[in-house]
């Protein structure tokens, strides 16, 4: 999908715009064209790939890795209006973490501290369901509400990721931020990113995640309790591979995540708000492609983000059966996965807060099992898996495209 920087992407990939705008509706018949687009989108990121594969520079990589990004997004667009059959997503959870990428200091680039001011690290989110939400609920009488995220209250690709209108300058290669206190933005980085010092800043980055790198931005590195900002931020993969964002401590505020087989690998102490989060299989018949995957970590927020991920992924959010506490999950629009929220099946510590979120159907009105009939939105066996049956999980306020109330083990 189109979005930022089209200018120059029109001169040096006409045919992927024309795509794009095709399925935009930019002017283009799309019905016409709808029948053979699928495959040429899918060819023509196939070719980005292969240019991507042979590029000599650093510049041509860059264009085969933005070629790649937008063919996907606008694979993305295509499919989430035209829902079709596809095999039944896996339902086993991602494997144990993998370890951290061994980090050479050597070939990192040397940053210097941003003259500009660190945001101040806020204090460690709250789970507590007694506190107001920063957001109200969306509108009680609207449904439908994926055709019109905006409408609904909903962060939409339009209003996540990268601001409009500001200058990025590019890089490439392994970057560490090494730094505390330092504020890295306004950038359109192509390689990984490790932050390996506290209270980081990154704002207005565009980062395109390497092939080889299995994390696009990681913060297993950061010092104990340390945290990292992120605000309008975009990562990007070429194909489902790695997670876009990883480790704990992140403080993320609409960001834009795209094509990587996870969105997050999410740990303790960390809050997430206000993002598109799209994990993805696509690419990869070894993934097990989550929006958000946690394998341990307390004290976590995850407030009013649009899970985009079409099936086949696993979930929009799945946790370890024994290893999270203390978790607030409110003001979500969720959909997709075998199942599409796997709660935990002992959160041993504490508490687990599911409230006020929105839920895409299991079955139509008339009981159709949606994903049966071919749309990949709707979760393959149900909405909630291990939500129920446990008084440490509070499960309230949660509804359906239809206004349904949807109960701890799902509307099913």
């Amino acid at each position: 999908m189109e979005r930022k920087g089209s200018t120059r992407l029109r001169r040096v990939f006409p045919a992927l715009v024309v795509a794009c705008m095709v399925v935009l509706g930019f002017g283009v018949n799309a019905a016409a064209a709808a029948p053979t687009l699928p495959q040429r989108l899918t060819d023509q990121l196939a070719n980005c790939k292969d240019m991507r594969a042979v590029a000599q520079t650093s510049g041509e990589r860059t264009w085969a890795d933005r070629c790649s990004a937008l063919a996907q997004r606008a694979i993305d667009a295509w499919y989430a209006a035209n829902p079709q059959p596809s095999s039944s997503p896996s339902v086993s959870p991602s494997g144990s973490p993998s370890a951290s990428p061994s980090l050479s200091p050597s070939a990192s680039p040397s940053l210097s501290p941003s003259a500009s001011p660190s945001s101040s690290p806020s204090a460690s989110p709250s789970p507590s369901p007694s506190p107001s939400p920063t957001n109200p609920p969306p509108p009680t009488g609207i449904t439908n509400c994926l055709a019109q995220l905006d409408v609904c209250g909903y962060p939409t690709a339009e209003n996540t990721g990268v601001q409009e209108g500001i200058a990025l300058t590019t890089s490439s290669g392994d970057l560490y931020l090494g730094t505390a206190g330092m504020v890295l933005q306004n950038r359109q980085h192509t390689g990984c990113i490790y932050v390996t010092a506290s209270n980081v800043t990154i704002r207005n980055v565009r980062l395109f995640m390497a092939d080889r790198c299995f994390y696009g931005l990681s913060t297993y590195d950061v010092p104990s309790g340390g945290i990292t900002t992120v605000e309008n931020t975009e990562v990007m993969c070429n194909y489902a591979h790695g997670s876009a964002l990883a480790g704990p401590g992140f403080r993320v505020s609409r960001a834009y995540l795209s094509g990587c087989e996870n969105g997050f690998e999410i740990n303790g102490n960390s809050q997430i708000s206000d993002s598109w989060i799209a994990g993805s299989e696509v690419g990869n018949s070894n993934a097990h492609g989550d929006d958000i995957q946690s394998q341990g970590g307390n004290n976590v927020v995850i407030r009013h983000n649009t899970f985009a991920g079409l099936n086949p992924i696993t979930a929009s959010i799945i946790t370890n059966p024994t290893q999270n506490s203390h978790w607030l999950v409110e003001l979500n629009f969720m959909r997709a996965g075998a199942y599409t929220l796997y709660c935990p099946e002992d959160p041993a510590q504490g508490d687990f807060v599911v409230r006020n979120n929105r839920f895409y159907p299991y079955k139509s009105l008339a009981g159709v099992k949606l994903y049966e009939a071919g749309d990949r939105n709707a979760p393959a066996y149900g909405q909630t898996d291990a939500c129920a049956g446990d008084s440490r999980i509070t499960w309230t306020g949660n509804y359906d495209e239809y206004l349904r109330v949807v109960p701890a083990g799902g509307l099913n």
